[in-house]
Order: C-alpha cells, then sequence, then structure tokens
C-alpha cells in the first residue's frame, strides 16, 4: 500500500526582491515580450518579431534559491479549458495564475506560481 502524504504551502523569497512577490512569474517568455516586474505584466518590445524564446533572469533567479529535491507540475491542453484555474486552486486561491475571460491568452511562455508545495524535503513547483 502506497504511504499518503501531505503537502505544505510556502511562499517563495526572492534573494533581491524579497517576499513582496506576484502569485505567479513568467520563466520564460517570447522574445518579442519583456516582463515588468512592478506591475506582473508582459510589455511587447517595439519593433521585435517573435522568433525565440528568452529565459526571465528575476525568476530564475527564484527557482536558484531553492535547494533539495524539486519537482515541477504542468498542466498543458487546449485554450480556455481551465489549467490556470486547476493550478490556483492547488494553491488554495481562485487568481495564482492569471485568468482570463476572454479567447486572447493571459499567460504567454512558461510560469510558476510564487508558492511551492513541500512534503519532507522535497519542493513542488507549478508551471502554467
Amino acid at each position: 500500500m502506497a504511504t499518503r502524504r501531505s503537502f505544505s504551502k510556502r511562499p517563495l523569497v526572492h534573494p533581491r526582491l524579497g517576499s513582496s512577490l506576484p502569485p505567479s512569474m513568467p520563466l520564460v517568455i517570447p522574445n518579442d515580450l519583456q516582463y515588468d516586474f512592478s506591475s506582473n505584466a508582459l510589455r511587447p518590445i517595439a519593433g521585435q518579431r517573435r522568433s525565440s524564446l528568452k529565459i526571465v533572469p528575476e525568476t530564475l533567479q527564484l527557482l536558484e534559491g531553492v535547494l533539495g529535491p524539486v519537482g515541477m507540475l504542468a498542466i498543458g491542453g487546449p485554450c480556455r479549458t481551465g489549467k490556470s484555474y486547476v493550478l490556483s486552486r492547488m494553491l488554495g486561491s481562485g487568481d495564482a495564475f492569471a485568468l482570463g475571460h476572454t479567447m486572447d491568452p493571459k499567460t504567454f511562455g512558461i510560469w510558476i506560481g510564487t508558492t511551492v508545495l513541500e512534503c519532507d524535503e522535497f519542493t513542488l513547483f507549478l508551471m502554467d
């Protein structure tokens, strides 16, 4: 019989930005967008053609601060099917990941929650 384990939630603290973090941050975004940490928004870069992906340094620093075994849980699927909602609910929130009410996507690239789930020495990140 499998052992049942409980996960606890823990908000992350950024080494430079502290604990005042948005509920989720982009880890990877298209190269024609720029992440604005102060507003937690993506802004288009004028004249830039989308051709690749890039890592957001502030989010990478957040990940680098986690010691021990790490896991990632991601949900994929068609547009507007509740992926962000399910991940938010796993963190006990209704809006940890941006939710939209139109067919326009709210999450470009790969976003991670700034609250993690922990069990023993294991840290689980949620990705959208």
